[in-house]
């Protein structure tokens, strides 16, 4: 994925009142939009004939590195820029025919190592959009490739609307940087198992921290139902509904399943990973990590497990049982708060590693008993989640 991004923050800033910034809110946001001076400026032609500034003067503090290992006359760094425009462009545009931002310029900039660059435009004024990209990026032209890809993608989901959610056209710039590079790199890798191992925070949880990680639902979207599910999935969340609607309206849009279904198959997905990749779900699945489980319980009887912490509304969490017998049977009892709507499924796994999956039936009370033989299964796995709430908060179960 791109170097930290900053984007969201600036977007999550002007979507706060003018009257309810900080005082140092205001000037900050008006110099993002102001004109950007470069010594000794030169400009080549980005997508859609858009203005790309940079320098290699010397002596001036946003200079590209002029190495050009290609000689073709360009800095490489301009190279990998330019290159992650246009194929972000050739995928968000000509691909799944999202229309293209009205972009004023392209800037590249000194912004440190660690930066991967942002995107301004005021609220009032997205349909001329400015990206600046890092002009030395700790990678190089990979990296300077990879943020203009992810910057582009921003500004795409910013044409499409001045309201779409900030987590998730961040999370929608991942996934971009993802389907081009064709997997992803330890950054995001470590951004998607840090998603997974928080997936009882809620799948529309708003730390920002977890919206890289987000990419992991374009990407089952993608995977599970067609590329083109990603264009409807961000036509809805651009439309200003809440996330939960603009979810479940993408998914009914593109199959006969609505939200629940799909979270109830996604989390299935998020559980076969590392070691427990099949080949058969996401397509990066044995680059992440085993998948955390919030109590393992080894033989029985186990009187109580108990999930810690709780469960947000659209969150999930999975429990491991061994039983340590191969003969009898195995009753467990759900319990969750009722104030929330919950489902669960049982993961039955066998010495071949073949999954039998069966879904328990639970009262409106939230709770519900399960028996199952135990001929032929080494491990259960229940999977839990909560769909929503009365009251929007976390809740807890036991087992």
């Amino acid at each position: 994925s791109a170097l930290p991004c900053s984007t969201p923050s600036i977007q999550l800033a002007r979507s706060v009142a003018p009257f309810a910034r900080s005082a140092a809110a205001g000037p900050a946001l008006a110099l993002l939009d102001g004109p950007i001076a470069l010594p000794g400026e030169e400009s080549v032609s980005g997508p859609d004939g858009v203005p790309v500034r940079y320098t290699i003067q010397p002596a001036a503090l946003d200079s590209l590195a002029p190495a050009d290992l290609d000689g073709n006359g360009r800095p490489d760094l301009l190279d990998g820029s330019l290159a992650g425009l246009a194929e972000a462009r050739r995928l968000l545009v000509e691909e799944l025919a999202l229309a293209p931002p009205h972009l004023s310029e392209v800037v590249l900039l000194d912004l440190g190592q660690r930066s991967g660059g942002y995107v301004s435009a005021s609220l009032e004024r997205a349909a001329r959009i400015r990206i600046v990209l890092p002009s030395a990026p700790a990678g190089g032209p990979e990296e300077a490739r990879r943020s203009a890809i992810h910057q582009y993608s921003h500004a795409v989901a910013l044409a499409l609307s001045p309201s779409f959610p900030p987590h998730w056209a961040e999370a929608f710039a991942a996934w971009t940087v993802l389907t081009l590079d064709g997997g992803p790199d330890p950054r995001l890798s470590a951004a998607f198992e840090a998603r997974l191992d928080r997936l009882h925070a809620g799948l529309v949880s708003t730390e920002l921290g977890l919206a890289p990680g987000n990419a992991l639902w374009f990407a089952f979207l993608e995977q599970n139902y067609g590329r083109m599910a990603v264009r409807v999935a961000a036509e809805e969340l651009a439309r200003g509904l809440p996330v939960t609607t603009a979810l479940d309206r993408a998914v009914r849009r593109i199959s006969t399943d609505d939200l629940p279904a799909a979270f109830r198959e996604f989390h299935l997905w998020s559980i076969l990973v590392g070691d427990r990749a099949d080949g058969e779900h996401f397509s990066f699945a044995e680059r992440l990590d085993d998948p955390l489980f919030a109590s393992t319980a080894e033989g029985l009887p186990t009187l109580v497990v108990q999930a810690d912490p709780s469960l947000a509304p659209l969150g999930a969490t999975q429990f491991r049982l061994l039983p340590g017998e191969n003969q009898g049977g195995m009753s467990l009892r759900f319990e969750g708060d009722f104030s929330a709507r919950w489902e669960a499924d049982l993961l039955l796994v066998d010495e071949r590693g073949l999954i039998r999956r069966l879904p328990l039936a639970l009262s409106t009370e939230g709770g519900g008993p399960c028996s199952v033989p135990l001929a032929g299964f080494v491990e259960a796995l229940l999977l839990v989640r909560a769909l929503d709430s009365d009251d929007g908060a976390p809740h807890r179960v036991t087992v």
